[in-house]
């Protein structure tokens, strides 16, 4: 064939008519390689996108899903709602963190388990005591308990007078699950001080 002599590569376009690109022979070889390897490449290409896509999504979800709970000891503990002798109920400020341990807010649910304090062990959680479930996915449940001014949560729990034993210590135990299903969990030692 000689050099002069050109070849046709015919295409089909998005819109459905055929387009043809025509090169000398010279060039036909690499031409011919380059087109062998352009699936290879694009598939690369999507990959490499992807894991780009995934990070990115990781990291935008690192920022708007919890990753720690951290319950405010000094606004928190045991308290008299009623006026009447005995605790009645415990005051509970948390601030969920994100990975950047910046204070964000919770979608979904909140459970909070008072628990007996074990101290011979290394984990103190003991027997369950009482349950309180907190909805946390509506605008009105979310005005309800969040406080703009510090960023976290004030919970209000009652609690029957007569559930506490003669312990000083005692654990809450808090869980959110979020709209995708996913679970943090940590625990707090409170003390039961004098009312």
């Amino acid at each position: 064939m000689s050099p002069n002599v050109r070849l046709d590569f015919r295409f089909m376009n998005n819109n459905g008519s055929i387009g043809c690109w025509a090169y000398p022979r010279r060039h036909a070889r690499g031409l011919s390689t380059c087109v062998a390897l352009f699936p290879f490449v694009a598939c690369g290409c999507t990959q490499l996108t992807n894991e780009t896509s995934g990070d990115r999504a990781r990291l935008t979800a690192s920022l708007l899903l919890p990753d720690e709970i951290s319950v405010i000891s000094p606004f928190t503990g045991f308290v008299n709602f009623d006026d009447q002798p005995g605790v009645d109920g415990i005051e509970l400020c948390i601030q969920p963190l994100n990975t950047f341990d910046e204070p964000i807010r919770l979608v979904g649910t909140l459970r909070v388990e008072l628990l007996s304090y074990v101290g011979t062990s290394g984990d103190p959680r003991g027997e369950q005591i009482a349950q309180w479930e907190i909805p946390l996915s509506s605008k009105a449940d979310q005005n309800t308990h969040w406080n703009r001014a510090t960023r976290m949560y004030e919970l209000h729990l009652d609690l029957d007078r007569t559930s506490l034993k003669s312990e000083s210590k005692y654990v809450l135990q808090l869980t959110t699950t979020d709209a995708f299903g996913s679970m943090v969990s940590s625990h707090h030692v409170i003390e039961l001080g004098r009312l």
